[in-house]
């Protein structure tokens, strides 16, 4: 079939080829031994007796029989280096290879505990094994099998990469989207693509067989948390990590024993130790049973400051249960708190409809694999309903794989059970909550449709119904219940009951709905609503203080409001203000991934890398364009490791597209000690830097050049983590998710720190952003929790902003009218709406080891707010409210009350390296001075290369300046042109030629005036005389040419100068009659039949033919005789009384019934000049220029 396999694997029992090519019977017949038995090879061919081996005699005559007697190098492994099995021989050794009675992949704890077989099947020859840390996937190759495959991390979940089609896949290992591995047979080193083995590709051939491969970067190995990091543990010699990552053991080396150092008794890490002493296990707290025998276990106190680990969710009486039980309708907790109907009824816990099945009458999710398969698993058989149609069958997903399970002629008689799915206009079925989510699920559009994605306007209520100020229409007798039924209380706040009172009374200022059980209802019209005291009358509503309402700046209006954009945003669509742009350039995602930090641009996305080669980049904030020399200034922290402290470092914001040609040239702040520092946040209009330290357990500030550092707080502080700050209103904000985690907020100077949420309702509270441009409101994220929340400055109003499943957010920002956030689990980027109106859309996925998202664009912070210190204090002035605070460097003493000066040193400014600022593809590099210079591509120049080279004008001016010459030039050319005809013709457009119709061109050889084409082939064209002139190769020609019997000559004839007088000069040639004769049966007459039409044949008559000697043109003369006429009918049509009407007209053929009749020639206008009044100057220079040639 054409595959290599190695010569090792032919006849060795193994269908290698895939054909049994390689172990055909008449290849494989063993060859008769060249010795008997019990004889021993020599070396040299020669056969002896066994017994005569290792006797001390060369009975070989080459010594083969007595080489490596009494050694026995199955003792030596560096002599043997058998892999497996060695025997002994007498004069030498055999390796022997197995792979045991059952081969398999195990896994184990690094500690040697937990050890299982997590693939069992479908497993012959395990040679290559590794793991794709990024998603988590276990992948291995079979090299008796001829695969490769992949897993989970447990040995579920098995795809096939490469089935069976690889000759010998001995190594493996995986990176970004590829699987690299490499193969004995063909003793390569492939690659294809990770899921589907698309792109496979032969990477190197080597010469020998390849064994192992790696792929060396950092993200092979990543950073997690390592428990034996500090102190090794706890442990006096070794720490390996147990399994699950989360907690180690201590063990001893070999020839050790353990020492136990102390009488203090502890239980294992996942043991929980009660009051007595005791262990039981962790999960056992809390679970309304007493476990330790002293109740401690089940202390009220104890389960409410509870804490679970991560994963895990904390049920109303302090059990942690796992997060996935949560809204499972079962009540794990034992006080139905994992249950809340609402929240699992909610768009949090909606099933994915790519894995799972939504049940009808329950917040249920269960797996797709579970529909139809006999077993209730919803609990309410919707599972097994409807279940002789697949319900994964037109639901717009390619569950198959090939698209089968989508084709459109499979949909016709798919049932949309609405409101739960939507039909497209093509008849597939697709789940409600695809629609308008502006991804074309639907294949043909429709489910993003305009009108399909319009807010449904409520119709009108009935008699028995109430209408609501919301437009929501209530059954009349819940209106005044005491129950909010509308959404809006406008069914409960203008109530009257058992008044005595109807609407007859007049008694409401604008609606009024008389109650089923007497008394009536006062109701206001949209934007108002009654007064709390005046029942009757309304009061504006100032929608400005809805959440949600404008998405930037609010202005109320009576009745009504208006929304605008902030300075720096453009409106677009309807109604205005309620979606805003930024102007200026496309906003950028910073993206630092621990290793560089890379940037994607939103509106071309695309990637460029702005750091690279770095590590342990945490946390960066960006001062725009501080002297106004369009540079900005980007800081970022990087983490410390083990002795190695932490740092802070800036560098200039190089041009987005300028492919690597301008480094980042960074620069380390020099701020000593710095641990952890997990934020950092940029004070644009004072111009510091605000960090946290995680390690430390600070919050730090200096000037944006590094100097004059201060502690700001430094108490009370657990894992501090993401900071902001706000220097219009003189705040600051930080999240801690240490053990009790909290937000707290405090003025820029560090005074007046205030918490604002507190631990019972946080998680891990680790990304925190600010919303400039819409009320200053405070966004964070929670890890733990799964959800994105949004507050007032103040702490009040708090709102969710999306929860569920969002990937446990670590970092977001805020711009426009989005919150973005990156997930922990696969580092991917995501956005919704900030007020969370519509669906989550993932903007581009990176790695694992991202750690934040950060907006840059220069309206992201207000560059309008006031610097009120502007040469004040004499080293720190700090913002707050309403002011600014003057503060002196750490270890410094303070100032004193109304003091602006500091008993601390000066320090100068730290400047800036220059920045690399080429343009134009220009490269950057520094001089000997160390100052950047720019190398410039051809056509540009410039300290920048911002010119092009042509006049110093700017790139692109020399382009456009010479495509203005040309075209001056062409239209100087037409207008001499054009009066040139002028005055030669009196108008000025140029007469035109007549098109005739293609039935003029099939004429009747009759007629003498027209072409006569007859089928045929072999054509004979005559001779190629590229170059010479036609008269030339005539008269080149045998002298038979012109003279031949039974030949007539044909006449190419120009009427224009038919009664030309004839001029004696044997160098003239008279343009009247020029006669060639030609081989012919039949006299043809050639007319130019762009202008045949019906117009007359003129003949002229032929000039003397007088034998002239003198020159070739005049023997030429000599032979030729008129016959067949070539005419130029360019001036048939002008009333000349010299020229002579032909005097037989022949009738025309009938047109072909192929060819449309033609249409009516039209008169051209006459020249102004008569054409015989030329005087043949210009015919002569012609004649010669073409003998020339």
């Amino acid at each position: 079939n054409g595959r290599c396999v190695s010569h090792d694997f032919v006849c060795d029992g193994d269908n290698d080829c895939g054909d049994e090519s390689d172990e055909q019977e008449h290849m494989c017949r063993t060859p008769a031994p060249t010795c008997p038995p019990g004889e021993f090879k020599c070396e040299n061919g020669h056969c002896i007796s066994l017994i005569k081996v290792c006797d001390r005699n060369d009975d070989c005559s080459d010594n083969s029989d007595e080489k490596g007697c009494g050694i026995n190098e199955c003792t030596d492994p560096s002599i043997h280096h058998c892999d497996h099995n060695c025997t002994d021989t007498p004069t030498s050794f055999v390796c022997t290879c197995h792979w045991g009675n059952k081969a398999f992949i195990g896994r184990v704890g690094t500690d040697g505990t937990n050890k299982t077989a997590i693939i069992t099947t479908k497993v012959e020859w395990p040679n290559g094994i590794t793991i794709d840390y990024t998603n988590d996937h276990l992948y291995w190759s079979d090299a008796h099998l001829n695969y490769i495959e992949y897993s989970d991390l447990d040995g579920q979940h098995r795809h096939t990469v490469y089935d069976g089609n690889l000759p010998h896949p001995f190594a493996l290992t995986v990176f970004e989207d590829a699987v690299y591995w490499t193969d004995w047979n063909t003793r390569t080193v492939e690659k294809g693509n990770k899921y589907n083995g698309s792109g496979r590709e032969v990477l190197v051939n080597t010469t020998h067989r390849p064994f192992d491969v790696h792929v060396c970067h950092p993200y092979r190995q990543p950073i997690v948390n390592n428990p034996c990091a500090v102190n090794n543990g706890g442990c006096s010699h070794l720490c390996l990590i147990r399994h699950g990552g989360q907690e180690h053991t201590c063990e001893c080396p070999d020839h050790f024993l353990a020492v136990q150092i102390g009488a203090t008794h502890q239980c294992e890490s996942h043991q929980w130790q009660c009051a007595n002493k005791r262990c039981i296990p962790d999960s056992w707290q809390c679970d309304g049973e007493d476990d330790c025998g002293d109740q401690s276990d089940e202390d009220s106190a104890h389960c409410s400051s509870r804490t679970c680990q991560p994963g895990q969710f904390k049920c109303r009486n302090g059990r942690c249960i796992p997060q996935s039980w949560k809204c499972d309708v079962d009540d794990d907790c034992g006080d139905n708190s994992d249950e809340p109907l609402e929240e699992c009824m909610g768009p949090a816990y909606r099933c994915d409809n790519h894995t799972e099945f939504d049940c009808k009458t329950n917040y249920r999710c269960v797996p797709l694999w579970s529909v139809c398969n006999g077993h209730n698993d919803c609990r309410d058989n919707s599972d097994e309903q409807s279940c002789d149609e697949p319900h994964w069958k037109c639901d717009g997903d390619n569950d198959c794989g090939d698209n089968s399970d989508e084709e459109l002629h499979l949909c016709l008689d798919i049932e949309c059970e609405a409101p739960f799915r939507f039909r497209c206009d093509n008849n597939r079925c697709v789940y409600s909550h695809e629609m308008c989510n502006s991804i074309d699920d639907c294949g043909d559009g429709s489910d993003e449709r305009q009108e399909n994605c319009e807010k449904p306007t409520h119709g009108p209520c009935t008699e028995d119904e109430y209408k609501c100020t919301n437009g929501h229409c209530i059954p009349l007798q819940y209106a005044c219940d005491d129950y909010d039924d509308c959404g809006d209380e406008s069914d409960e706040l203008g109530c009257h009951s058992g008044s005595g009172h109807t609407c007859s009374a007049n008694m409401c200022e604008h609606n009024c709905t008389d109650l089923t059980e007497g008394g009536f209802l006062c109701s206001c019209r949209p934007g108002y609503r009654p007064k709390a005291t005046e029942k009757h009358t309304c009061e504006d509503v100032n929608e400005c203080d809805v959440f949600g309402t404008c998405p930037q700046d609010c202005r109320n209006t009576k009745g009504s409001y208006e929304c605008f954009c902030a300075e720096g945003f453009l409106s677009f669509g309807e109604p205005h203000g309620t979606e805003c742009a930024a102007q200026g350039n496309p906003p950028v995602l910073l993206l630092p991934d621990n290793v560089r930090i890379r940037r994607f641009n939103l509106s071309m996305e695309q990637y460029s890398d702005y750091v690279d080669d770095a590590e342990h980049i945490q946390a960066l904030d960006y001062l725009w364009d501080p002297e106004g020399e369009g540079l900005s200034i980007v800081y970022w922290t990087v983490l410390g490791q083990g002795s190695e402290f932490g740092s802070i470092k800036r560098a200039y914001m190089t041009t987005f597209n300028d492919y690597g040609n301008n480094p980042a040239k960074e620069v380390d702040l020099n701020l000593r000690y710095i641990a952890k520092p997990e934020g950092i946040a940029v004070d644009w209009v004072g111009r510091h830097i605000y960090w946290t330290d995680s390690g430390t357990n600070r919050i730090e500030v200096a000037k944006i050049d590094g100097r004059y550092r201060k502690w700001l707080i430094h108490t009370d502080l657990d894992q501090p983590a993401a900071v902001v700050v706000n220097p219009s209103l003189g705040m600051m904000y930080w999240t801690d998710w240490g053990k009790n985690p909290k937000i707290e907020s405090a003025w820029m100077d560090g005074q007046h720190r205030e918490v604002l949420v507190r631990g019972e309702d946080l998680g891990w509270p680790t990304g925190l952003a600010l919303d400039y441009v819409n009320g200053n409101r405070i966004y964070w994220c929670d890890s733990k929790e799964n959800i994105i929340e949004s507050m007032k400055p103040d702490g009040t109003d708090r709102k969710i902003v999306i929860s569920g499943d969002i990937g446990h957010p670590y970092s977001l920002d805020v711009f426009e009218g989005h919150v973005y956030w990156t997930t922990k689990d696969k580092g991917e980027v995501w956005k919704t709406n900030k007020f969370g109106q519509g669906n989550k859309v993932k903007v581009l996925t990176i790695n694992p080891w991202l750690t934040q998202v950060r907006i840059y664009q220069e309206h992201r912070h207000n560059q309008t707010v006031p610097n009120p210190c502007k040469n004040v204090c004499s080293h720190l002035c700090l913002l707050r409210p309403g002011g600014y605070t003057c503060a002196c460097p750490q270890g410094s003493p303070p100032p004193n009350v109304d003091s602006v000066e500091c008993d601390a040193a000066i320090e100068p400014p730290v400047v800036m390296p220059p920045a690399c600022r080429c343009m134009n593809g220009g490269t950057c590099y520094t001089d000997e001075g160390g100052l950047p210079k720019c190398k410039c591509p051809y056509g540009y120049s410039g300290s920048y290369c911002e010119m092009g080279k042509y006049k110093g004008a700017p790139a692109g001016t020399a382009v456009a300046v010479f495509l203005a010459v040309i075209i001056i030039l062409i239209t100087g050319a037409l207008a001499v042109g054009v009066f040139l005809n002028y005055k030669r013709t009196g108008s000025f457009i140029p007469s035109m030629p007549k098109l005739p119709s293609f039935s003029s061109l099939v004429k009747s050889a009759d007629t003498g005036n027209g072409v006569t084409f007859r089928s045929g082939n072999n054509v004979d064209l005559g001779p190629s005389h590229t170059g010479v002139s036609v008269i030339d190769t005539v008269m080149q020609m045998d002298d038979n040419f012109a003279i031949e019997a039974g030949r007539q000559p044909m006449t190419f004839e120009n009427p224009l100068y038919a009664t030309a007088p004839v001029s004696g000069d044997p160098a003239v040639i008279h343009a009247t009659q020029v006669t060639v004769n030609v081989s012919a049966d039949q006299s043809n007459n050639f007319v130019n039949p762009t202008y045949r039409g019906d117009q007359s044949v003129i003949n002229t008559s032929p000039v003397s033919s007088d034998p002239v000697q003198e020159s070739r043109w005049s023997l030429f003369k000599q032979k030729l005789k008129p016959s067949t006429t070539f005419e130029n009918p360019s001036y048939s049509e002008m009333k000349d009384k010299k020229h002579v009407r032909s005097s037989g007209d022949s009738s025309a053929p009938e047109p072909s019934p192929f060819i449309p009749a033609p249409k009516p020639p039209r008169k051209d206008r006459p020249s102004a000049f008569s054409p015989t009044e030329d005087s043949f100057k210009d015919t002569a220079n012609l004649v010669k220029e073409d003998t020339d040639v």
